[in-house]
């Protein structure tokens, strides 16, 4: 990563008055040493506490690895699982072996540690970002994910990935852990066929050419989700190629397709990408599955 293009800081954590850690249940960015106003600026101009960000990880190895081990609030080591520095007794760091054999990392002690590197989608231009992440559950979502696509050969650094949290309690405090999903974003922003909008009865065949079947999606399901505390309802398709994709529908997208069951088919033909989160406007129903129907069977 070229540092001259790096902005700032994105985080999902503060601190409060007495210098307690503080956890957000949205994706922050404030001045710190190494975030400046102007990154503040950049992020909140377009963002207003998003959940979820579509972001394009810069290069393959954006994500890093580390350990820390503190003492108080003096950083007593640091390594990279390969080799470390750790601070003596007379102040100076030397180098040591980093590995799982080490005893701070095996009493749990030292602590894994990450920061993923990224553009965002709507501000790529501007600039790039990093997140740091001390959630070790979250570490290895986003590690497991981006090895899997290597694995399959998928160029990450040319992917766009939808990074949101996920809130989980321990006891009775809540937690929010990152994660990371691949988007396909092929149709964002322009029509696929045309603007047309489909009469507001469900058709259940529509005559359709070998590409537009290329482009058809297969309706998994939806949840409601809150997106900059608006409430949408959020659907899970599946593609020719056997990829997840997601889309938001809002108030000016077309709600068919609630009203039918999994398994349906859609071919989009309106995407719009709104502050970073990717709307599903239009589409023409390609096969409807009534819910009644389904359950009746």
């Amino acid at each position: 990563m070229n540092q001259n293009d790096f902005l700032g800081n994105v985080r999902t954590g503060t601190r409060g008055e007495k210098d307690n850690p503080i956890a957000l249940s949205y994706f922050d960015v404030h001045k710190d040493r190494s975030t400046s106003m102007l990154a503040v600026e950049i992020f909140n101009q377009t963002f207003n506490k998003p959940t979820e960000l579509i972001i394009k990880p810069e290069g393959e190895d954006a994500l890093k690895i580390y350990y820390e081990l503190y003492k108080g609030k003096t950083l007593k080591c640091i390594g990279n699982d390969k080799y470390g520095k750790m601070l003596n007794d007379k102040g100076k760091r030397e180098n040591i072996v980093c590995n799982s054999e080490c005893e701070h990392r095996k009493n749990n002690t030292c602590k894994k540690r990450g920061r993923l590197h990224f553009r965002i989608k709507g501000i790529e231009d501007e600039g790039v970002w990093c997140y740091p992440i001390g959630s070790e559950n979250g570490i290895e979502n986003i590690q497991k994910y981006l090895d899997y696509m290597k694995k399959k050969d998928i160029d990450i650094s040319n992917e766009w990935f939808r990074l949101f949290l996920e809130g989980q309690y321990n006891g009775a405090r809540k937690n929010y852990i990152p994660d990371i999903q691949r988007l396909n974003l092929k149709f964002n922003n322009e029509p696929i066929q045309d603007n047309k909008k489909e009469e507001s009865k469900p058709t259940t065949q529509v005559q359709s050419s070998q590409d537009e079947k290329l482009n058809y999606i297969l309706y998994k399901g939806a949840r409601m989700v809150k997106v900059q505390n608006e409430n949408l309802p959020q659907l899970l398709f599946k593609t020719t190629k056997g990829e997840d994709i997601l889309y938001l529908l809002n108030q000016k997208s077309n709600k068919n397709i609630l009203k039918l069951d999994k398994e349906s088919v859609i071919l989009p033909t309106k995407i719009n990408n709104i502050n970073g989160a990717v709307i599903l406007e239009d589409y023409k129903i390609i096969r409807a599955v009534p819910i009644e129907a389904k359950k009746a069977g």
